[in-house]
């Protein structure tokens, strides 16, 4: 027994060694690219697309981000010179076949990502316009918990939907309203139900 202790004591140290290992190797991977991307500036290919290395591109799809946590303030310094990739939708880390040719359009023959053009500001602009006309924020930021930040980290597509119909709110609250007013009295019938069955005050300290 002591021998198959010691044994998964020291497969578990080793995986530990190796998963930290992998960290500081990605770690420093990251930072050697952020070096060379900050010295050589961007690059580009013959019909003058900019492109990135594809280590960028995680699991988000719709948005360029790094995925070490320790390089957000970095990342929020470097904003500004590093543009959004097109949408493309990647879940779980898998590719969607459907998807594959619209990455394949958008990587050059190194398979690195190539920059596509994203919304301007102009539209950017009229899209939260219209979309502080048609919802009401400012009742949402009355008690600080709001604010238009909040709108630049959603995603484009969902702030042109407008919000549903009044009814449509009034039915939802109303049955919710309905649920809770019968798991409420279903749960009074019970409890009336058990302490009528307690016939002796001993019974009642007992139970």
């Amino acid at each position: 027994m002591i021998a198959i202790r010691v044994s998964l004591l020291l497969v578990l140290l080793h995986c530990t060694n190796v998963c930290t290992l992998h960290a500081k190797w990605r770690h420093f991977k990251v930072k050697n690219i952020l070096k060379s991307h900050h010295n050589t500036g961007d690059v580009e290919d013959s019909a003058g697309s900019r492109h990135v290395p594809s280590l960028f591109f995680n699991r988000v799809g719709h948005r360029y981000e790094f995925e070490s946590t320790r390089l957000w303030k970095r990342r929020k310094r470097d904003a500004g010179s590093l543009r959004k990739v097109g949408d493309v939708g990647v879940a779980n880390g898998k590719i969607n076949a459907k998807n594959y040719s619209e990455i394949k359009a958008n990587t050059d023959a190194e398979g690195s990502i190539l920059y596509r053009e994203g919304p301007s500001r102009a539209e950017d602009a009229n899209l939260l316009e219209r979309f502080k006309s048609m919802w009401p924020v400012q009742s949402w930021s009355r008690y600080g918990l709001f604010s238009e930040d909040y709108l630049l980290m959603v995603n484009r597509h969902w702030l042109q939907f407008p919000p549903p119909p009044r009814w449509v709110s009034y039915t939802m609250g109303a049955v919710y309203v309905g649920f809770t007013v019968v798991g409420c009295s279903g749960n009074a019938v019970v409890l009336l139900m058990y302490f009528r069955s307690v016939l002796w005050r001993k019974n009642f300290f007992i139970s």
